[in-house]
């Protein structure tokens, strides 16, 4: 019983793309590829595929979910031959995907112009191992002085 609620659960629960074709495309072949970025590298992993109906929709059901660093699905669509950017939190998301724009402008996600990224600072701060070289480096030039003051008291 509790196998079967957890199936459940897991189907509910997993993210799904509602893809329609227009104009509406019969028997096209859809795939959906996620992007895994690992520093400046994006690897493109099959996430899925599906075929339309005669209304030119069909599902794709993701098995496995990549997610980017801000916890975003990323990727493209791909039918006949024409890529469409898709980018989303999860869950069920529903895309047209324009079959004679497309045709026209052709656009792929990895060539766009870049966008102005967050820049991180890390705050400065005064590292444990800084303030203990300091403090090594005072005793030395303390010990050095009171080793030349009992030179000069001995003369």
């Amino acid at each position: 019983m509790t196998a079967i609620f957890t199936t459940l659960l897991i189907l509910i629960s997993a993210s799904q793309v509602n893809v329609r074709l227009v104009p509406a495309v019969a028997d096209a072949q859809v795939e959906l590829i996620l992007y895994r970025i690992e520093g400046e590298v994006f690897w493109e992993i099959p996430a899925g595929d599906c075929r339309t109906d005669e209304k030119g929709e069909c599902q794709i059901r993701l098995a496995r979910e990549i997610r980017d660093r801000a916890g975003f699905l990323r990727g493209y669509l791909q039918a006949n031959g024409i890529k469409r950017p898709v980018l989303w939190p999860g869950g069920q998301v529903w895309v047209e995907v324009p079959l004679a724009l497309a045709r026209d402008e052709a656009y792929d996600y990895l060539e766009s112009p870049p966008t102005p990224a967050i820049e991180y600072r890390r705050e400065k701060r005064i590292s444990w191992l800084s303030l203990g070289l300091a403090g090594l480096a005072a005793y030395a030039t303390w010990q050095a002085y009171r080793a030349a003051k009992r030179q000069e008291n001995k003369k």
